[in-house]
């Protein structure tokens, strides 16, 4: 178990450079992020598995990714979930 001191410096892994892996083409899927060479969108990848699916599902329905395309598009989103908040005026 780390500690708080290990906690602080600790930098989670990342998926091996997704910028490889994920591509927004205009009028490919409405330039939508997709894994690479295919249709299928992140939003598409994150849906399954937050439907209940497991990789491994994943992996069976779509053969053209693999599991460092499902692992590049959770990376993304991760990158891509944190926003800026502006404090509202008093």
């Amino acid at each position: 178990m780390m500690g708080i001191a290990e906690l602080i410096d600790y930098a989670p892994p990342v998926a091996a450079d997704y910028v490889t892996r994920i591509v927004s083409i205009a009028g490919g899927v409405g330039g939508k992020p997709c894994a690479c060479g295919t249709r299928l969108r992140v939003r598409d990848v994150l849906e399954y598995l937050a439907g209940g699916d497991s990789v491994d599902e994943l992996l069976l329905a779509f053969p053209s990714i693999s599991r460092g395309d499902v692992l590049a598009c959770l990376a993304f989103a991760a990158d891509h979930s944190d926003y800026p908040v502006l404090a509202a005026a008093e």
